[in-house]
């Protein structure tokens, strides 16, 4: 289980990106929620997406620690 953070800075790309705690591409704290623990980025995507429905299209996984959730 690993706890996930989302950035709620827009990325380039326009993808707001989930974190696994212990990610090296993670950003300051104050731009990043708490979104919950879990065994996987696909259900962390899923209660990233429940939090936050006016943005949900645009939250992707981060490309280095939630490989399987990014959509590039």
């Amino acid at each position: 289980m690993k706890r996930y953070y989302l950035n709620l800075n827009q990325q380039p790309s326009g993808q707001y990106e989930l974190h696994e705690e212990n990610c090296t591409f993670i950003e300051d704290s104050k731009n990043m929620d708490y979104i919950g623990y879990f065994s996987n980025c696909f259900d962390a995507i899923e209660a990233a997406k429940e939090k936050y429905p006016s943005i949900a299209n645009h939250i992707d996984g981060c490309f280095y620690c939630s490989r399987p959730c990014n959509h590039g």
